[in-house]
């Protein structure tokens, strides 16, 4: 009489458990997908798979660089199986391109005497900032080691993070409210590859947690 119970309650505790795996299953069978439209186009996107803690740039399907995630907190319940895109970024400090003047024999020549916009390097690119998405999602981007600069960057994002996350719970029917954000930390290198990397409209894909 007493396996009767048991065996009630076995039952009751693996029914939650199959649909989560079937839910689970049907996203990344969604999200392999989504992925294979985007790698036909042989064009640039991202996965950012929080299951693995990586960053991947891919083209035609295929890794051109990994970027290692050293941690990662999700805020809201942003949709899975949904490729997003890249619509804004914002950083702490801005990024400025150094002008360089403009000089030459041809004293007549227009261009002489002004300046014209430095190719930026990859070392001028931030470490702490946030990538606006087109569905209201924002991923912030934090240095695992900082600086000066960095620790003021990462008081006022945090400052800013707590603000938008309140705001979220106020007026939950938003775009923002609901899709959330992510953060996530990277190394000050690969922190500054993606924002040199990810350009405005490029396609990206996540890989969240199971659940």
């Amino acid at each position: 009489m007493r396996l009767f119970p048991l065996t009630i309650l076995l039952f009751l505790l693996a029914g939650p458990v199959v649909a989560d795996e079937r839910g689970d299953l049907r996203d990344e069978n969604l999200r392999l997908k989504a992925e294979l439209k985007l790698a036909r186009t042989d064009k640039l996107y991202l996965l950012i798979d929080l299951r693995s803690s990586v960053i991947l740039i891919k083209a035609g399907g295929s890794t051109i660089r990994r970027l290692p995630i050293s941690r990662s907190v999700v805020h809201g319940e942003p949709e899975r199986a949904k490729v997003r895109r890249l619509v804004a970024k914002k950083s702490f400090f801005a990024v400025r391109r150094p002008m360089v003047p403009i000089v030459g024999p041809d004293q007549e020549s227009a261009l002489v005497g002004t300046t014209l916009p430095e190719i930026l390097e990859l070392t001028e690119m931030p470490d702490n900032y946030r990538l606006l998405l087109d569905d209201g999602t924002s991923l912030v981007i934090e240095p695992a080691t900082v600086d000066w600069r960095g620790r003021a960057g990462l008081v006022w994002s945090g400052g800013v993070g707590i603000l938008r996350r309140t705001l979220r719970h106020l007026w939950p029917w938003t775009p923002a409210a609901k899709n959330g954000e992510i953060v996530l930390g990277l190394t000050g290198s690969d922190a500054r590859q993606l924002y040199w990397s990810f350009d405005l409209g490029t396609p990206c894909l996540f890989k969240l947690p199971a659940g």
